[in-house]
């Protein structure tokens, strides 16, 4: 599975160079360092990002010569100038002679070149740091040390049965590794070497004992059918995010197809509200837990027109409730009211969105954990789309577009260039690639994941508030269709997984072999 923007960093390990020849698309010319430390390079064509490492070139055991890669520097992205003698000294280098490595990206972070000056700069430490003592287990997952002293900071690296499986720095004398540590079936050990500005890092790491990690859990949230799982779901994002406290502000939309609801999701996760599926079968249902969930003088927001949520089902609303209908003549005249009534809301003065085809789900299903609004688009623009668009700044205006070209077309993105400026495109082999890849994207790891089907919609309709309520992405799920979220939930480790949907939609083996468990306890 391809990792946006951190893919890049995870190649760059592998990469193997000589001290006069680089491999990559494009060589970068010019890496000069002077005396003084500092070092400039020519700017590559196309190229809007640098970042840049130093090295010390080693022979390996086969007699090649490769690169034993200090810390990377990803500051001053679009400078083709560093202080390398700075850099080395706040990485807490060795005295040694080396290279400047440099990487150049273009504007959706792809690497176009990289380079490395010919000649090396003589760094001299100001002495070694000692290392730390008795590093330690406390409460198990808390990796504890006696300090040194002068230490500015720490480097915790941890280590997976026996292998390198992550990194930190921290600036005290403990480390809480959970976050690491996920698997009964892994060991788990850190070793720790301490940092000062101009000076070495301590050469001989201090290592721990070892330990297990933790179990993983799967939680269900499901219900008889779509409208009880959508309400079961609000229940979880009550307990979640208010604490068993009312809502403020609830989202009403049709069962029976996804485009209001998942136009609709990310104003939910703005306004820290369920999204709950309505027919008019269960239409009593949503009144009574509305009426029981939602404070007096809340507002209930109904995605869609008449014709897909009739007045009548939301009879018997407690009548302090402000009910507002966001709804057009089509999907996306439904998806533009959304947007106007959010704009409404905020004052930002810069926006950005997710840009995802109207007509399928999975795209926009994997957007919907997101803070971004989003916008459906259908083959083009329609009159009604670039006139919305045209009332945006257009310099402070942002799409990325998700999926590829026979989703999102090539034509859609040329116009979205009249009102705004396309960052870059999240597209995948297929709809379970690209949901990892905006996992990445749109998530920082917290141990958590929501776990929903990409073969059909209904019950992932609701998953969103959930997911964004537990500051998880959404992966998509299915029998035989786990690869890329296992990546995704392997690193550095996944705690609980929630469910949204019976075992019909996510099986138990689907969700086990995403985490990678072999077993529900």
């Amino acid at each position: 599975m391809k990792k946006f923007l951190k893919i890049v960093f995870c190649l760059l390990l592998i990469f193997s160079f000589s001290p006069r020849e680089v491999k990559a698309e494009g060589t970068i010319t010019n890496i000069t360092i002077d005396p003084d430390g500092h070092a400039t390079w020519d700017p590559y064509p196309g190229a809007v990002a640098y970042e840049f490492c130093a090295g010390v070139w080693i022979p390996n055991y086969h007699g090649q010569t490769v690169v034993e890669y200090k810390d990377m520097n990803r500051d001053g992205y679009g400078s083709t100038f560093c202080s390398f003698k700075d850099h080395l000294a706040n990485i807490s280098a060795d005295s040694n002679n080396y290279y400047l490595m440099v990487w150049a990206y273009d504007e959706n972070y792809e690497l176009l070149a990289t380079g490395v000056s010919d000649a090396t700069y003589s760094y001299k430490a100001l002495g070694e740091m000692p290392t730390p003592t008795l590093p330690a287990w406390y409460g198990w997952t808390i990796a504890t040390w006696n300090g040194v002293e002068g230490a500015d900071k720490y480097r915790v690296k941890i280590y997976r049965d026996g292998k390198l499986f992550d990194e930190i720095y921290v600036f005290d004398t403990s480390a809480d590794l959970e976050y690491w540590m996920a698997g009964e079936e892994h060991q788990y050990y850190f070793t720790v070497s301490a940092m000062k500005y101009g000076y070495a890092e301590s050469i001989n790491a201090a290592k721990s004992p070892e330990t297990p990690g933790f179990g993983r859990a799967i939680v269900r949230a499901s219900g008889s059918d779509r409208y009880e799982t959508s309400r079961n779901v609000a229940g979880y994002v009550r307990a979640i995010l208010h604490e068993y406290t009312d809502f403020d502000t609830v989202f009403v939309a049709t069962g029976n197809d996804y485009p209001d609801a998942l136009s609709g999701a990310f104003f939910a996760n703005y306004k820290n509200a369920p999204l709950l599926m309505i027919n008019q079968k269960s239409s009593p249902d949503v009144v009574e837990f509305i009426n029981g969930n939602l404070g007096a003088g809340g507002t209930v927001y109904v995605l869609g027109g008449t014709g897909v949520v009739k007045d009548e089902w939301l009879n018997g609303l407690d009548p302090s409730y402000k009910v507002k209908r966001l709804s057009g003549s089509s999907r996306y005249g439904t998806n533009l009211a959304i947007l106007e009534e959010y704009m409404n809301t905020i004052t930002y003065s810069s926006h950005t969105f997710m840009v995802c085809t109207g007509t399928g789900f999975a795209d926009a299903l994997s957007c919907s954990a997101s803070d971004y609004p989003i916008l459906l688009t259908g083959k083009a623009l329609n009159a009604d789309q670039k006139a919305w668009l045209s009332k945006l700044n257009k310099e402070n205006t942002w799409f990325y577009i998700v999926g590829g070209t026979g989703a999102v077309s090539e034509t859609v993105e040329n116009e979205l260039n009249n009102y705004g400026n396309v960052a870059f495109r999240l597209a995948g082999k297929n709809r379970y690639e690209t949901s990892a890849m905006i996992a990445d994207f749109n998530s920082g790891r917290n141990g958590r994941v929501v776990l929903a089907t990409g073969k059909k919609a209904p019950d992932g309709l609701s998953a969103g508030p959930l997911a964004h309520s537990l500051a998880a992405p959404i992966l998509l799920v299915d029998e035989g269709k786990t690869q890329d979220a296992f990546e995704y939930c392997d690193y550095p480790g996944i705690r609980v997984a929630y469910i949204v949907g019976g075992s019909g939609a996510v099986s138990d083996a689907a969700a086990c072999a995403a985490i990678g468990i072999s077993s529900l306890n």
